[in-house]
């Protein structure tokens, strides 16, 4: 039979292997998993917006500030797949835009806008779906 002092100090043990897991679990990065999964995006205070749909491969984009500067800029990028992000060929100068630009059917894709020095959050989404 253990001694009173040996069960305390392998609870102890057990206690600080616990700590330390649970410790190792909320500091562990979990970059993947704050990304958004949704059709949709903005910039910082709306300056710009985009959402995107995935029968036909469609692009909405809203220009959101009155100006003479350049419309937003949207790109996207195959999640699993290490490369450089791609451009939309979308404008919307002071207006809303839809447009087509073919995307991977075999992926889902990371997308944002980008609105002078304003750039949205990146969002996660399918590239195929039902019509």
């Amino acid at each position: 039979m253990k001694s009173r002092s040996t069960r305390r100090r392998a609870l102890l043990a057990v206690g600080a292997v616990v700590s330390a897991a649970g410790l190792l679990l909320t500091t562990a990065p979990q970059a993947a998993a704050a990304v958004p999964y949704r059709n949709w995006t903005q910039t910082p205070g709306n300056t710009a917006g985009v959402r995107f749909s995935p029968c036909g491969d469609w692009w909405e984009v809203w220009d959101n500030v009155k100006n003479d500067l350049r419309g937003p800029l949207v790109e996207y990028n195959y999640k699993g797949v290490n490369d450089k992000w791609k451009m939309v060929p979308v404008w919307a100068d002071d207006n809303y835009v839809k447009g087509q630009h073919n995307v991977s059917e075999s992926y889902h894709i990371y997308f944002r806008i980008t609105y002078g020095d304003h750039t949205s959050t990146i969002v996660e989404y399918k590239t195929n779906g039902g019509c």
